[in-house]
């Protein structure tokens, strides 16, 4: 206000400068400065009514943005709401699966109370949503929601209530089913209830759009009719609200780092590519780039110098593009790049440009330097291609496919890719891998390890190995679905499903203990240094009927170096209760005696591709005698995999080795108590001084 004072007094002296001398010469011309002062009055009047106008035009725009946050902020509470109730609902429905699968009736009568707990909460949540909304659409599907609840929660009681009386899962499957119909449907109202919410937020957030464009509107039509002073006010009113919204459409389009467009929008363009391809014919490339070394300067240097890295880096493929490319940052250490109207010949040769030039960029961060290598998926877009989803998929299984042969390379997608084929399929596997463990269609197996000597100790001892029914015939080796189960983050609950399912089986045969001895259970890499499978462990050890002694966890050399302390204090943790522990395929990797101090293991497990080869190879030979010489002299008991005939079993004895595993022994099979009370009298014949207590007993007692 002090500038507009300032203005009205210097026009009040403009106009005092100008009319004072005509009022002085003569009395005839007061008319005169009576009209100059009108006018002047009038000046001001139209500049306080521009100054008020302009007041009012802010406060309206003010109010306006006020209302679009307040939409934002009641919008985003309700989603908040409806997420939460989906989550209670998602945990609710996971007590009662939880229930089912737990035969320990302590453990089902904690998933009841959690039970009530998730619908008491959604109860308080759907009433805190009731409160928010004054909407009669979100109100209704609410009460059809709350409708749809009250009649399938007695089913869920019903099947609660049966399951702590001591019913098994058969028995309550059927309310199961109905309960399961019952939340498809609930989970399809809550579906609808958020896209009802974002539709009403959505038009709420139009209308006050629409209000603020008239405003402005009218805002510029008015200063065109008011004075320069007015005109200028409005204009610094328009720009700075455009610089508002130029920013925050800037922001939802770009990525504050790199200033890059991001995933979103690269995903807009993709598909405008793709559709241009289609109708015109046109060919474009998509080049999916991932950095290989950003994890390093991550952990190293901090997320500031990742940053810093990530700006560099954009600068140096910016600067290998042509002008009408484009660059998208799609997130972390991902980049898009799009090249318009460039064939597949011509894209590999910007490719190779790329690599070439983040190969030689160089990362100075304090004292330290670093090299940054990057791995390309190339996927050409035709008339051919389905959408942009197709094609940023393909081009990120690629990108990864490069990875995995090498590094600093890139891939191409065609049609005959057999390693694009192998990625798709391990994406295939999710839901087939999901759909088994909730649906029990994985099985145990075994394979029987045998002790050389009488003086090793215990001699009965197998390995238990996992298998995936297949609805077809037979069952599907792990090798087929593993890699992806790891790759995708379900080997952790697949090795969770192996222990609480073997660990029953021998809760169940505890009276034919004598019969399988110690049993092996594989654990992987991921696994590892998981406190929350460490506790699932010692509590179920706690329970188990058989000592702890009588399991030894399985852990591969590859998994247990690369990352030595979280391995050590896992295993030094289980052996404490009175675990073993054996490391598997020792020998396959470059540090395995420089590591194996460090890793307080029972077994040795001698990696199989030297022992099926060592009679005719004498590399493979001299490999195995110096493994077994250390175990040896390190106190570890070692197992040779892989034996398949009996002149393999006779070089093993002779250099020390203490236990066999291999088809000579005998294939894996289903693990039940027939079949290995058939496995050790196999190996009572093949080896006689193996004692097989009870062995006749133990099969009558089968047979009856």
């Amino acid at each position: 206000m002090s500038k507009q004072s300032k203005a009205v007094q210097a026009v009040k002296k403009l106009h005092s400068d100008i009319l004072s001398p005509t009022c002085k010469t003569s009395g005839s011309t007061s008319s005169f400065c009576d009209t100059g002062l009108i006018v002047t009055l009038g000046f001001l009047s139209i500049l306080v009514l521009a100054l008020a106008t302009v007041s009012i035009t802010i406060t309206q725009m003010g109010n306006a943005n006020q209302a679009i946050t307040n939409q934002v902020d009641l919008c985003s509470q309700k989603l908040e709401l409806v997420y939460s109730m989906r989550d209670v609902l998602q945990h609710h429905a996971g007590n009662l699966y939880n229930a089912m699968h737990e035969p320990d009736l302590h453990l089902r009568t904690a998933e009841h109370r959690a039970f009530n707990q998730h619908m008491n909460t959604f109860r308080s949540l759907s009433n805190n949503f009731s409160a928010l909304t004054k909407i009669q659409p979100e109100r209704e599907l609410l009460h059809q929601i709350e409708t749809a609840i009250q009649q399938g929660h007695p089913f869920a009681e019903r099947t609660m209530s049966l399951l702590l009386e001591g019913s098994t899962k058969e028995r309550a499957q059927p309310l199961a089913e109905q309960i399961k119909i019952e939340q498809t449907a609930i989970f399809n109202l809550l579906s609808q209830l958020i896209e009802r919410v974002k539709l009403n937020a959505d038009n709420a957030i139009q209308q006050s759009r629409d209000e603020y464009q008239q405003t402005e509107s009218f805002l510029i039509w008015l200063t065109a009719l008011l004075l320069l002073t007015s005109l200028g006010i409005a204009y610094l009113v328009v720009r700075q609200t455009t610089e508002r919204n130029r920013q925050i459409f800037h922001q939802a389009t770009h990525d504050s780092l790199t200033h890059l467009i991001n995933r979103q929008s690269f995903e807009h363009q993709v598909s405008e590519s793709v559709i241009s391809a289609q109708k015109e014919k046109q060919l474009h490339t998509l080049f999916y780039l991932d950095l290989d070394q950003f994890k390093v300067i991550n952990d190293t240097c901090g997320h500031t110098a990742g940053d810093a890295m990530l700006q560099d880096i954009t600068a140096v493929i910016n600067y290998c593009l042509r002008k009408g490319d484009t660059l998208a940052r799609l997130g972390g250490d991902e980049f898009g790049i799009l090249l318009r109207n460039c064939a597949l010949e011509a894209s590999t040769h910007v490719a190779d440009q790329l690599l070439e030039a983040i190969r030689n960029f160089r990362f100075i961060w304090g004292s330290k330097t670093f090299t940054v290598s990057a791995c390309i998926g190339i996927y050409p877009i035709d008339r051919t291609t389905a959408n942009s989803t197709t094609a940023l998929s393909a081009a990120d299984a690629a990108c990864y496919t490069a990875k995995d042969t090498g590094r600093n390379r890139y891939h191409i997608v065609d049609a005959g890719n057999h390693e694009l084929e192998q990625r798709f399929s391990e994406m295939g596997w999710v839901n087939r891998l999901t759909d088994a463990l909730e649906q029990e269609q994985m099985c145990l197996y075994f394979q029987p390890i045998t002790a050389l000597s009488k003086n090793t100790g215990e001699t009965r001892h197998i390995e238990v190995l996992l298998r995936l029914k297949n609805q077809d015939s037979g069952v599907i080796s792990p090798h087929a679905f593993l890699p992806a189960a790891e790759r995708f983050g379900l080997i952790n609950a697949i090795d969770r499903w192996v222990i609480v399912n073997t660990f029953e089986w021998m809760n169940h045969h505890i009276r034919f203990d004598d019969q399988f001895g110690i049993i092996s259970i594989n654990l992987s890499g991921y696994s590892i240094g998981d406190k929350g499978l460490l506790d699932l462990i010692t509590q179920r050890l706690s329970d188990a009927l058989f000592p702890a002694s009588s399991i030894c966890f399985e852990i591969t050399e590859t998994a247990a170096i690369s990352n030595i302390e979280r391995a050590g204090e896992f295993i030094a943790s289980l052996r404490s209760l009175g675990c073993r522990f054996a490391l598997d395929d020792f020998g396959s990797g470059l540090s395995s005696f420089a590591y194996l101090k460090q890793l307080p293991v029972d077994y040795l497990k001698i990696d199989g591709s030297f022992v099926r080869d060592m009679i005719s190879d004498p590399q493979d030979f001299a490999m195995v005698k110096a493994m077994i010489r250390v175990g040896q002299i390190m106190g570890k008991q070692t197992i040779a995999e892989f034996v398949e005939c009996k002149n393999t079993v006779d070089q093993l004895e002779s250099i020390g080795v203490n236990y066999i595993q291999g088809y000579y022994l005998g294939e894996p099979q289903p693990l039940t108590i027939r079949n290995l009370i058939r496995s050790n009298r196999h190996a009572e014949k093949l080896f006689r001084h193996a004692p097989a207590p009870h062995l006749k007993c133990a099969m009558k007692e089968v047979m009856a």
